[in-house]
This record gives C-alpha cells, sequence and structure tokens, in this order.
C-alpha cells in the first residue's frame, strides 16, 4: 500500500504528492499516471478494503427505547460486499488504467496525439469512429434494481483510489501537472447536455479551483454542442481517469433525440481521448441504453452489467449474520436463525436496502410497542405487508423473472425511512407524555386526598377526639366514599368513633352481666332468679 503525503488545496480537497511504483506489467510501465495509483488490489483483499460495520457497544442495546432507536441508524452504515463488488472493483480497476496507456504525457506520440486531438476538438470535428487513440477507453454500464448496492459500492471502490494527485518530477524529468483521478456525477433530470456540461465544470472548478463554470457557461457564445467539446478538452487537460454518471435513468426526460445525442456524447469521449465512462442506473435505462449502444458497442467494447438482488447463497448467509449482530430488541435471535434469514429474503427479494429497512423496521415495532420481544418471522411478514406495499409489485415481477415486469416496477418510490422514524419517536414521545401526565394526575390526587384527610383531622381532633381512632377510619372511610370534602369525611369519621363507643359501652355492660351472673352462679346455692333480683339485674 502505498503511504502517499496528503496535502489539502486552497479549495478545501484533498490531494496527495505523487509516489511512483512499478507494476510489474510491461503495458503500464514508465507511464506516470499509471505508477502513481495505489498498487492493483488481490481481489481476496478486496472486502476487507470496502466493507463498514460500524462498532457498537453492547451497552447501548439496553438504553431507553428512544436512544435505541437512534441507535438503529447505524446499521445503514453496514455495507457487506457481495460478488459483484469484488467484479466491480477489478473492471474499474482495469478501466483506469487501461484508459491511461494512450494517454501517457511522457510518450513519444503525446504531443502529436494532443496536439492533433486540440485541433480536432477546436474544429468540432467530434466523431464516434475518431481513431486518433490507439486504444479507446473500457467504459461499461451497471442496470439494475434500486436498493441493490450499485451506487454504494461504486462509492466505496472509488474511495480506494486518491481523487487528486499532484506531480512534480518522474525519474528525474519534470513533470508538474494534476491528475484528477476520478469524477462521480448524476445524469441531469432533464438529460441536458448542458447541465451535465455545467454539474461537470462546476466539479472541476470545486476540486481544483479553476473557473471554467465562470468562463463557460455564464457566456451565450457557447452552445450544447460547444460545450462537448469543450468538456472534453478540459477532462483531457486535468488527466481524467474515469467518469463516472449515476442515475442514467434520467435520460428517459430528455427531448427528442436528447438522450441519442448524450449517448453518442460518452461513447466519443471514450473514443477520442480514451476516457472510460461508467453509466450507472435502475433498470428504466435498459430500454433507452439497449437501442442505442447496440450499434456503439460493436467497435467501442461497452458492456452491459445487469443487477438484481443477492442471491440466496452463502452470501446471503454470511450478510445475515452480520446484520443480526445489531439487534437492539429486549431479547436477540440467533445469528444462525434460518427461518428468519429465509423470511427477510422472500420478503426482500435480496434486495439489500428493503432488506435492511425491514430489519431496522421490525426492531422499531418491538421497541415502541413491545408485543414482540425480538425479531421473529411473523413480525418480518408483519412490517414487509404494512409497510412495503407499494414495493410488492416491483418484488412481484422480480419472483417471476420477467425482464419486462421488472423495468416496468423500477422506479416504485421506496419507503421513506425518516418519515418513518420520526413516526415511531412521536409515539414514543406520546407514550412518555401520556404517562407523565398520568404520573401528574396520581400525584394531585393524592395530594388532594391527603390534604383532605389532613384538614378532616384537624376537625376532629378540635372536638377533643383521640387520633389513633380517628387514624382508624380516615384511610377506610375515604377509599370508600371516593371523592368526598373533609367536612363529611369528618362527620363520618365521628359517626363511626361514636359508633364504636356506644358498642364498646355495650360490650362493657354485657360483660359485667356476665362476671356477675357467673359469680353468684359460682359462690352461692341462691337460685339464678334470686342472684339476679339482688344484683339488681331483675326488679319485682
Amino acid at each position: 500500500m502505498i503511504n502517499y503525503k496528503t496535502i489539502e488545496l486552497s479549495t478545501g480537497a484533498k490531494a496527495v504528492e505523487a509516489k511512483y511504483i512499478d507494476t510489474g506489467l510491461g503495458q503500464y510501465s514508465n507511464n506516470p499516471l499509471i505508477e502513481a495509483l495505489p498498487e492493483i488490489n488481490k481481489r481476496s483483499d478486496v472486502p476487507k478494503m470496502i466493507a463498514n460495520y460500524p462498532r457498537i457497544d453492547d451497552k447501548r442495546k439496553t438504553e431507553s427505547p428512544e436512544l435505541r432507536i437512534h441507535n438503529l441508524q447505524y446499521i445503514f452504515d453496514i455495507f457487506q460486499p457481495f460478488s459483484n463488488h469484488m467484479d466491480l472493483e477489478e473492471n474499474i480497476s482495469i478501466a483506469i488504467r487501461q484508459g491511461y496507456i494512450d494517454r501517457n504525457p511522457l510518450s513519444k506520440n503525446f504531443s502529436k496525439d494532443s496536439k492533433e486531438l486540440h485541433n480536432s476538438l477546436q474544429q468540432k470535428e467530434f466523431n464516434i469512429n475518431n481513431k486518433l487513440l490507439r486504444r479507446p477507453g473500457n467504459g461499461f454500464t451497471i442496470m439494475g434494481i434500486s436498493g441493490t448496492g450499485k451506487s454504494t459500492g461504486i462509492n466505496h471502490i472509488i474511495s480506494l483510489y486518491p481523487q487528486i494527485i499532484i506531480h512534480s518530477q518522474y525519474k528525474g524529468i519534470n513533470f508538474s501537472s494534476y491528475q484528477l483521478v476520478w469524477i462521480k456525477l448524476d445524469c441531469p433530470s432533464r438529460g441536458s447536455i448542458k447541465d451535465l456540461c455545467e454539474y461537470f465544470f462546476r466539479e472541476i472548478d470545486r476540486l481544483l479551483g479553476t473557473n471554467y463554470e465562470k468562463r463557460y457557461l455564464q457566456s451565450k457564445k457557447y452552445t450544447a454542442e460547444t460545450l462537448k467539446y469543450l468538456m472534453a478538452k478540459v477532462a483531457n487537460a486535468c488527466n481524467l481517469g474515469i467518469l463516472i454518471i449515476d442515475e442514467i435513468q434520467n435520460l428517459k426526460a430528455a427531448s427528442s433525440g436528447g438522450y441519442e445525442s448524450m449517448l453518442n456524447f460518452f461513447v466519443t469521449l471514450r473514443n477520442e481521448i480514451g476516457l472510460p465512462v461508467v453509466l450507472v442506473g435502475t433498470m428504466r435505462a435498459y430500454p433507452v441504453l439497449q437501442s442505442q449502444f447496440s450499434q456503439a458497442r460493436r467497435g467501442s467494447g461497452y458492456g452491459s452489467i445487469l443487477w438484481f438482488g443477492a442471491a440466496k447463497d452463502d452470501m446471503w448467509r454470511i450478510f445475515m449474520q452480520i446484520l443480526l449482530k445489531y439487534q437492539f430488541t429486549d431479547d436477540e435471535c440467533s445469528q444462525d436463525d434460518e427461518d428468519i434469514s429465509k423470511t427477510l429474503y422472500k420478503e426482500s427479494q435480496g434486495i439489500i436496502d428493503i432488506a435492511i429497512k425491514i430489519f431496522v423496521m421490525c426492531q422499531v415495532e418491538s421497541i415502541v410497542k413491545g408485543k414482540y420481544k425480538k425479531i421473529t418471522p411473523a413480525l418480518i411478514k408483519k412490517v414487509a405487508r404494512e409497510r412495503f406495499t407499494m414495493v410488492q409489485p416491483m418484488l412481484d415481477a422480480l419472483r417471476s423473472g420477467n425482464l419486462e415486469k421488472i423495468i416496468k416496477y423500477d422506479d416504485i418510490i421506496p419507503v421513506n425511512m425518516i418519515d418513518y422514524f420520526q413516526e415511531k419517536l412521536d409515539e414514543i414521545k406520546r407514550a412518555e407524555d401520556i404517562k407523565a401526565i398520568e404520573e401528574q394526575q396520581k400525584r394531585f390526587a393524592k395530594k388532594e386526598e391527603e390534604d383532605t384527610k389532613s384538614t378532616a383531622k384537624c376537625k376532629i381532633l378540635d372536638l377533643g377526639y383521640k387520633s389513633k381512632k380517628i387514624d382508624k377510619y380516615l384511610d377506610k372511610i375515604f377509599i370508600k366514599t371516593n371523592k368526598i370534602d373533609a367536612n363529611e369525611l369528618a362527620k363520618l369519621v365521628i359517626k363511626e368513633i361514636v359508633l364504636e363507643d356506644i358498642n364498646d359501652e355495650a360490650d362493657k355492660t354485657n360483660e359485667e352481666i356476665d362476671t356477675s351472673f357467673y359469680k353468684v352462679d359460682k359462690n352461692s346455692n341462691k337460685s339464678k332468679n334470686e342472684s339476679l333480683k339482688e344484683n339488681g339485674f331483675i326488679k319485682l
């Protein structure tokens, strides 16, 4: 691995000083633009270079529901490479290096070829069949279902390359130049060449501090056709290694003849200056690219890669093992749970974006509602049925394997996770608000109860009754009567105390009667009647 020295340009962009390594391949030798690139990666090293597994502290899994929902955001940062990502890394690696072979600034023919190219651009002799350079760049297209990891994969792969390399000297030869290894742009929403050129010049200006946008776009003398040639000229001047255009399905919005013109332009960039152009889009771009590139591909080597959902194989098994490490529910299912893996695959059809969103939503449902303590097949089906209604036609098309159906349903609006999380956080807030209000009501009712009982007790004490007797009835009567004021409570308590006193007096009298009778009966031979008469219980 090359240990580059990083430099921050005045624009704020990061650049590196060129360091050169011999690739060991003859066709790449003595070419500073190739030898300044990172080493060619072994395929077996690529996964660890582009994978991303966020670190999660286990303590975070036991935090409050609100915090756990926030922690679920880490899951969207997971990037588990699949075989097609390794293929893509290899294709990009080859495309960049092959594109630089005939643009070696130190080759014998470079000055002559550059002059001819400059004249061609100046005279606007842009032609798809021109062969000013010996070797056209290796371009390709990637078309696939939304959410399968095309754009994310490309972003991870191009991050392996420094975007800007600064050259000063190569093998004792003065060589002062910028090398812009890659640029990634989104295709304009209107499919306009002028808009694309604007995006391109603006990005170059942002990175290198140039003023192409102001020079070329604020002048009315430059038409869309002229801007194409200027864009090619600038791309060649800054030693651009590869141009990646994402969201290429936007070409369908181009006016009549517009998309043909732009696609021809991409092929021409490849043929004229040897610049590899990678086009990335959803299956909506398939009909356009298939028809337009059918002829160009024969002479240019343009190839198409169709990118669908992941296959249900060992790669999916590994992905599930990684995914199931990120569980924030009360209970966790096994990382090797086959039922979970099968159900999630069935409901997502291997589309990683959908699989991850279902996985996250299942946890949110469990955390917020508490009905499910962990992720289960039943919960996965419930979430897929209730939350992914809009994508069901696309998933059905994938299950059918019918390409026409897949193309038809590819642009269905995805689930808005931001709105979903906000909805669930609002549910937690509402539940917490209700709980807080109920607790406050209980505290208020308790205080009101204590105040009523305290006031009633004071009133009763003032009448000379003892505290112990008051306490005996106060709580009991208050609970039975529910809502009652202090005066009424005092009356009822006094009534109970009076009744108790009366009963106590009656019990005492009866006890005395029994005792007197007992004494008479035990210690005398007198009859019972005589004893009662004598003690005053029977009067004549």
